[in-house]
């Protein structure tokens, strides 16, 4: 469901601190590891099921979006030194498009019609998609930009796992283990505040 997932995505914190130590030049406090450590507890406590002996393939998917999207961050933290909101939005937008354009073209294609069929109703969507997301973008952007280490944003940003349980709880209805998804979201909060420092 999609609140273990946001908590699954949030091992990016672990991803992030390692990258960001290493391309960075970030150095954390014990403060800041007992935070990454809390977190770390989060994403196992949310995921644990005692009928389930293994690891479900796709928490293993979630966990490599979430190693490739801190390698995003971290490249983010860095061109934000170098550029403009302007220039960086172009790079992580307009190449994104180009490439999945190239890619996807002929799929693209056959899924245009559907789009319009019920293109009020998917333009809201689209247009609330690309707007939030355009926004993250900014927000992280001037994040990195105007913070000491950004590093310390680079694990911060993880804090948008707590927003995503209590979502998932409240629109999608997700009952399934919710108190073990509210303690794992409380542990979140009070890593985020620990790595904050």
């Amino acid at each position: 469901d999609s609140s273990t997932s946001q908590i699954a995505f949030s091992s990016f914190l672990i991803w992030g601190t390692f990258l960001s130590t290493v391309f960075l030049g970030s150095r954390f406090n014990i403060q800041q590891i007992l935070g990454i450590l809390i977190l770390l507890f989060a994403i196992l406590l949310v995921n644990y099921r005692q009928q389930v002996s293994k690891m479900n393939s796709g928490v293993l998917y979630v966990i490599t979006a979430a190693g490739l999207f801190a390698i995003s961050q971290v490249t983010s933290a860095e061109l934000s030194k170098t550029m403009s909101a302007g220039g960086y939005l172009i790079l992580a937008y307009l190449g994104s498009t180009l490439i999945i354009g190239t890619r996807y073209f002929r799929l693209v294609q056959k899924e245009l019609p559907l789009l319009k069929k019920n293109f009020s109703t998917n333009a809201k969507i689209i247009l609330l998609t690309s707007s939030t997301s355009l926004l993250y973008f900014i927000f992280s952007y001037y994040a990195y930009r105007a913070a000491p280490d950004s590093g310390v944003v680079v694990a911060l940003l993880t804090s948008q796992v707590v927003l995503a349980i209590i979502l998932s709880i409240m629109i999608f209805k997700e009952r399934d283990g919710i108190k073990r998804k509210i303690l794992a979201g409380i542990l979140a909060l009070i890593a985020g505040v620990l790595i904050k420092g």
